[in-house]
Formats: structure tokens, sequence, C-alpha cells
């Protein structure tokens, strides 16, 4: 076990190093289950007894599981992201074709409106407007100019 010191987690062991156990113990805190959880399951698992106090400290900044769980945050951050680039990539065509298909005629002005304003902040490149020179309406709180 790798000691707690100025460089924190530097040289603690990262996820896919862990011993079974605390893979067990890294992912079951990310999904959210309590330490009382994880002790009872590494009891019933791998018949390690651990404390509630044990399993908490090993998440404690500096200590022995907390590089780990963050590897395992970061990576199932990463897959997610992924996964929802490729969903977007998967139905950008449709949603294309239903801003299309909602700026036709057929559709009230402020939905045709919207649909085309979607369309045209995907596709043209934000510009910042300028206000100078333009009177503002009375009404027209100074602090929103």
């Amino acid at each position: 076990m790798a000691r707690v010191d100025t460089t924190n987690t530097a040289d603690f062991q990262r996820f896919p190093a862990l011993s079974l156990p605390d893979q067990l113990a890294v992912q079951m805190k990310y999904y959210g289950n309590t330490h009382i959880q994880i002790s009872t399951a590494l009891r019933s698992v791998y018949g390690i007894k651990k404390s509630e106090h044990t399993v908490r400290g090993w998440f404690l900044p500096g200590c022995r599981l907390e590089a780990a769980y963050m590897d395992f945050v970061d990576a199932v951050a990463d897959t997610s992201v992924k996964k929802a680039k490729l969903l977007a990539m998967r139905f950008s065509e449709r949603a294309i074709g239903t801003l299309g298909e909602l700026m036709t005629p057929t559709h009230d002005a402020n939905i045709r409106l919207e649909a085309a304003k979607a369309l045209a902040n995907k596709y043209i490149p934000d510009r910042q407007a300028s206000c100078d020179g333009v009177k503002l309406e009375d009404d027209f709180p100074i602090e929103l100019a």
C-alpha cells in the first residue's frame, strides 16, 4: 500500500491494477452504495471482513482508493460522452429533417421562426450583436441593455 504524502494520490494504484475486491468497492461507491453496503458485499462475495469505518476511510482524499475511484468516474464519464455523441450523430439527420418540416408554411410562424433559428444556430457562427446607436424602449430595463 502506498503512503499518503504531499503528492497525494500520484503513487497510488489506478483502477485496472486493483484487486477484484477493491474494484468492487470502487464500482459500488460510484453507483451510490453506502459504505455499509460495500462492507457487506465484500464480506458476502469475497469473505473479506472490513468495517464501515474502514471502507469509508479508503475513499478519503489521499487514501488508498481515492485515485482509483477518480479513474473510474473519469472512465464512466468518457464512455457516457462517447455514447451521447454517437447517439447525436445517429439522430442528427432526423433532427435536421424535423426542423426542415417545421419550417414549412403549414406550421405557425413562431414555430417556423424557432426551427429556422435552431438550424441557423447550428450552422452559422454566433456573432455578438451591438446595440451602439440603437434607441431602447423606455420600458426596457437599463441593466439588460
